[in-house]
């Protein structure tokens, strides 16, 4: 089964978190209990178990047949016509045998003093002919190989890896006022399951290679060209190549060998594990299995969803915030035991680098809270774009009303006091429409300018932190060559880092100088 891992290390958070609970941990021991006649479990396991003899003769035979087709083994076959004598690019030997057996070829008598001209002559050529009868066999055996190999591998690949998964189980049980009952029927098969019988893998891996290698030497420029010749039939002749040579030879001694081998190549085993009832561990994961149905069952029947969802959010934004508290209590005890030299200054830096990325990850929620009052703001943007509109059109009709002609004024009229008593109607659901909008988005704004100001905070919070850091890696020595603040946004966003600190500083000054003022105040009370 895929994703074992992934499925065995989150069950085991599961169990952890679902043990922490009592009302869950009793319902657990109390199904882990309850009678089990009907539990059961059945794994069967579908295995090839693999004849390595014909893979053996495959690779030691195919060695060989690969340095027999770099051979390239040829006959030069000659060919030849008669040709205009114009058209002779090169005289031979065959040239002149030729015409010293046809003087028929010269047609006519040559003057006194001219040369013997005849009218045609034979032009010879040379070709080289691939087709000889060795590589004829090494294609007829390469195609016998392939289909060899593809007949059992597709078996074994079919057969070979299957494991095959059956389940029963039923419980009834009552705790309290709860009543839980249950009936599970299960039925899972995997036909390519890679964990059965790792080393029948391994001789799958070196088929897989033997078929790899026999395509790749059927695609080689030799034997595609022999592919045009006719294919041999058995039996096979032994000619002096195939009896001497030491790679056709080994070639000729595969044939013979996998002609032989009749068999399947493998024989299919069956491994059966019948689990009745459920040991310990199993009777106690399986209900966790349970438990986790039951819970899946009881909150989209009663649609609890999207509480669970709001409680989840909430708890989660209350365990930011305490995190947050324990980051600036944990600052300021480093503070302190920096300054009493029980903590190195590289263990303070890396405190406060941790703290400033809890408050970008708090700047981040922030951005987006932001983000979605934007959309807000947009929506009622549309809807004002909306109601311009629908006065707009209204202003429209009442000049078009004022330009109709006198004769028809009176029957206008009625038509205007009935249009406006519309008008009317439509002009005070405009006003409520513009009203709501407003309030709608007198709220988004304050929401916004809230959002803004805790960002902003937040923000000088984080610049604080930074400048602080700088100042103590400058302090010690700890900033890297490499680091670079020389850029127009580095230079602008440690000017801001220092704007930070410097009104930091001011309020700290204020601060001490009250403290100095009311230290000197009782000292003088003191001596009096």
């Amino acid at each position: 089964m895929d994703g074992m891992n992934v499925f065995y290390r989150a069950f085991l958070e599961y169990k952890k978190k679902t043990g922490e609970e009592k009302s869950i941990r009793k319902m657990r021991e109390a199904l882990q209990a309850a009678a089990a006649e009907k539990d059961e479990l059945e794994a069967v396991r579908l295995y090839c178990e693999i004849d390595e003899t014909w893979i053996k003769v495959l690779e030691e035979g195919m060695e060989h047949v690969e340095k027999a087709i770099h051979e390239e083994r040829q006959f030069i076959r000659k060919e030849g016509e008669v040709v205009p004598v114009e058209k002779i690019k090169r005289v031979s030997t065959e040239t002149v045998r030729h015409l010293a057996k046809h003087s028929n070829l010269i047609t006519r008598e040559p003057e006194p003093g001219e040369d013997v001209l005849p009218e045609e002559l034979y032009m010879a050529e040379n070709l080289s002919d691939y087709a000889v009868y060795e590589n004829r066999f090494l294609y007829m055996l390469l195609c016998y190989t392939r289909d060899f190999i593809n007949v059992r591998l597709d078996k074994i690949l079919e057969l070979g890896k299957t494991c095959r998964i059956t389940m029963q189980s039923g419980k009834e049980v009552r705790l309290g006022k709860k009543l839980l009952r249950y009936q599970t029927s299960l039925f899972y098969e995997d036909k390519d399951d890679k964990s059965i019988n790792q080393r029948q893998n391994q001789l799958i891996d070196r088929i897989e290679t033997m078929q790899r290698l026999t395509v790749a030497l059927l695609m080689t420029p030799l034997m595609r060209e022999v592919s045009k010749a006719p294919m041999l039939s058995p039996p096979i002749t032994r000619t002096n190549v195939l009896r001497m040579n030491v790679h056709f030879k080994a070639a000729l001694d595969m044939y013979g060998k996998l002609t032989a081998y009749t068999q399947n190549g493998y024989t299919l085993k069956e491994e059966k594990n019948v689990t009745k009832p459920f040991q310990d561990a199993c009777n106690e994961e399986m209900t966790e299995s349970v438990l986790l149905q039951a819970y899946l069952a009881y909150k989209y029947g009663n649609k609890k969803e999207a509480a669970l969802k709001a409680a989840y959010d909430f708890e989660e934004a209350q365990a930011f915030e305490r995190k947050k508290e324990e980051m600036s209590m944990r600052l300021l005890a480093a503070k302190q035991q920096l300054i009493e030299k029980s903590i190195t200054a590289e263990e303070y830096i890396l405190l406060q680098e941790e703290a400033i990325k809890l408050l970008e990850k708090d700047g981040q929620e922030l951005k987006r809270a932001q983000a979605k009052i934007e959309r807000l703001n947009e929506k009622v943007s549309e809807q004002e774009t909306e109601i311009q509109a629908l006065q707009e059109n209204a202003l429209k009709f009442n000049e078009k009303l004022m330009k109709k002609d006198e004769q028809v004024r009176e029957k206008e009229l009625e038509i205007v006091k009935k249009n406006t008593e519309l008008l009317k109607e439509k002009e005070e659901s405009c006003k409520e429409r513009i009203q709501a909008m407003e309030q709608e988005k007198t709220l988004a704004i304050k929401d916004k300018e809230a959002a803004q100001e805790a960002y902003q905070k937040v923000n000088e919070e984080r610049r604080l932190a930074q400048a602080q850091l700088h100042g103590l890696r400058q302090k010690y020595n700890l900033i890297p060559d490499s680091e670079d603040y020389t850029s127009k946004e580095s230079f602008l966003e440690l000017e801001k880092e220092f704007e930070a600190f410097e009104e930091f500083f001011k309020k700290q000054w204020k601060s001490t100088q009250k403290r100095i003022r009311k230290d000197i105040l009782w000292t003088k009370t003191d001596k009096k």
